[in-house]
């Protein structure tokens, strides 16, 4: 039984006159069978429960003793009721937790979804399960962050109480450990991968840490103050992918196999694009991250050409050369 069924019947049974068997079933829409098997039920779970036919008639009225009533708190609830549009965003979003797999994050992930169904009606519970059939997880390049569990607690224990943070970060670029008094702010996800925003003690600039790079982590006594105008969002916003800083203009061709596809998403909110007769597509936009968007044309081959800035064409275009020189293609 679920429990919203459960407070629901208690509530009937709990009236100074009861409720009769045909009644419980209007409201639950079940059948008077089906009404039989919970009142049975919530006997067995200690309620006291009695029946009374009413006189010269055949309709039985069920009541929890009313000296017990007087003991119960108010159990009256907001319908809990799931819209078949909210099931599938839950699991949508479920399906998008892949990359913390063995962390306490899907742990608790899987918690709420269970205390979810305890609360629904039971045909919402029938279709939260049928929507979860709907929905498999395709692999993906995520990162591990089963061995960070203490770490990503500590850190959202430092956000939320505002501690200051000693961290040892194994940093990617010198692949060197270095040691930081961090300011913790933010958790973003970017491609599978979790990070942080945080402000450096020391020079109170706003970096970015890949959690899995964190090896230890210790909070302080100290306390911060967070920095004055700083916006995540508008931050995330400017950057084409995990490199933040100045933006700048962009124009980059593609050609008409790929352009419906680039139109079909969003690459930056600054993003115009302007067809041409031949069926490509010219993308302009102003984003930070110079090197991730070098990555990004360079995936799309011949089907992409930087139209500006001219510099970083010569860069894509002496790339490339680097990748033709790895293949004999005269074989």
């Amino acid at each position: 039984m679920q429990l919203l069924t459960l407070i629901k019947i208690i509530n009937l049974l709990s009236a100074p006159q009861g409720a009769t068997k045909q009644r419980i079933a209007e409201e639950l829409e079940v059948s008077d069978r089906q009404v039989y098997r919970y009142i049975r039920d919530i006997e067995e779970l200690g309620f006291p429960i009695t029946d009374e036919k009413e006189p010269l008639g055949r309709r039985v009225y069920y009541r929890l003793d009313q000296s017990y009533v007087k003991k119960l708190p108010n159990l009256h609830i907001p319908s809990t009721d799931l819209t078949l549009p909210e099931a599938i965003a839950l699991y949508l979003l479920k399906g998008q937790a892949g990359m913390y797999k063995g962390t306490l994050i899907e742990k608790n992930i899987v918690s709420a979804l269970g205390k979810i169904g305890l609360l629904l009606p039971d045909k919402a519970a029938e279709k939260l399960g049928k929507v979860k059939s709907l929905f498999v997880t395709a692999p993906r390049s995520y990162k591990c962050y089963a061995g960070k569990k203490e770490i990503i607690r500590l850190l959202t224990d430092a956000m939320l109480d505002s501690k200051t943070c000693s961290i040892n970060y194994h940093s990617f670029y010198d692949d060197k450990p270095k040691s930081h008094l961090i300011n913790p702010l933010h958790f973003f996800e970017r491609d599978g991968g979790m990070y942080c925003f945080a402000q450096t003690v020391r020079t109170k600039k706003i970096i970015t840490l890949a959690v899995e790079r964190i090896q230890d982590l210790k909070p302080t006594d100290s306390t911060f103050k967070y920095p004055d105008g700083f916006d995540p969002s508008s931050l995330l916003e400017t950057a084409f992918d995990i490199v933040f800083g100045e933006p700048q203009d962009f124009e980059i061709w593609f050609s008409a196999d790929i352009a419906r596809y680039i139109k079909e998403r969003t690459w930056s909110k600054t993003q115009k694009f302007k067809d041409r007769k031949d069926g490509s597509v010219v993308l302009k936009m102003s984003v930070s991250g110079w090197n991730d968007v070098k990555r990004f044309v360079l995936g799309c081959g011949p089907n992409a050409k930087v139209l500006k800035p001219v510099k970083l064409g010569r860069e894509i275009a002496a790339e490339a050369e680097k990748i033709t020189s790895f293949y004999d293609i005269k074989a």
